[in-house]
């Protein structure tokens, strides 16, 4: 079970054109089978219900995806594959993680459709002379029917998801990004500095959201890159950069959490 709160901006190129507040609350059951310590499979069920009201923007403009107040809901099923040698969810030095899903959403409210969609999550990690890391992350997804509803499409833009990008700046049914992280250990923590693991760091991303999958080509990604400075703290992984795209878009972060 959770209780959610968080803002959802309504973004045209890169100046936000409203914002929403969404408020989500989701309970459910699942069962799995563990695979000794690397991996398992996992079924369940779950209901979300929730609304979202506009906190900014014109409430008459017909350019904003929702109502001024809209109410949505929906029974979801899935199925989920995860397997996972990492070190370190956060800032992982060796192992590999992949997860595979499906899941088919049911009796949905608010005026959107019944939906499937199956997404895949991929990374590995090396590290040499003990402090440099390479790191390559793949991620997509696909809804195998359209949605009516901004809420069910996958977003990119952020940190480490087009890091040149605003949050929320690209949606579609359809999406795909691969990223290399290089990350060197420059504090192991203790007494020294803020008294936490240090990370000096770079990524290298291409990634896009389409409408149809015939259209996701090489001359259509997003190429960004980003510098960055991570710590690993016990509330999380925090950081502190700033990130380029090819188009000529800049952003910079402080960031508490995971990103991909």
């Amino acid at each position: 079970m959770s209780i959610a709160a968080s803002d959802l901006p309504f973004l045209i190129g890169q100046s936000v054109r409203a914002q929403y507040r969404v408020h989500t609350f989701d309970y459910g059951l699942d069962l799995g089978k563990q695979f000794g310590d690397w991996g398992e499979i996992r079924a369940g069920v779950y209901r979300e219900e929730g609304h979202t009201r506009l906190t900014i923007g014109d409430p008459t403009d017909p350019a904003l995806p929702f109502p001024a107040q809209q109410s949505f809901g929906s029974l979801t099923y899935f199925l989920r594959f995860s397997y996972d040698t990492l070190d370190n969810i956060d800032f992982p030095h060796s192992g590999e993680h992949a997860t595979l899903q499906w899941s088919s959403a049911h009796d949905v409210i608010g005026g959107v459709s019944t939906y499937n969609r199956v997404t895949l999550d991929f990374l590995a990690a090396h590290t040499w002379h003990d402090r440099n890391t390479v790191a390559f992350s793949l991620a997509g997804g696909s809804l195998l029917n359209r949605a009516t509803n901004l809420l069910m499409e996958f977003p990119l833009g952020g940190f480490l998801n087009l890091s040149g990008l605003k949050p929320y700046s690209l949606y579609g049914p359809h999406f795909g990004i691969a990223r290399v992280l290089l990350y060197r250990e420059i504090d192991r923590g203790g007494p020294g500095y803020l008294g936490v693991p240090i990370y000096l760091g770079m990524s290298l991303e291409a990634g896009n959201v389409w409408q149809n999958m015939s259209s996701a080509r090489w001359s259509s990604l997003h190429k960004d890159a980003s510098l960055f400075l991570g710590l690993d703290t016990f509330l999380g992984p925090v950081y502190l950069g700033s990130g380029f795209d090819d188009r000529g878009n800049q952003a910079y972060y402080l960031f508490l959490g995971r990103t991909f």
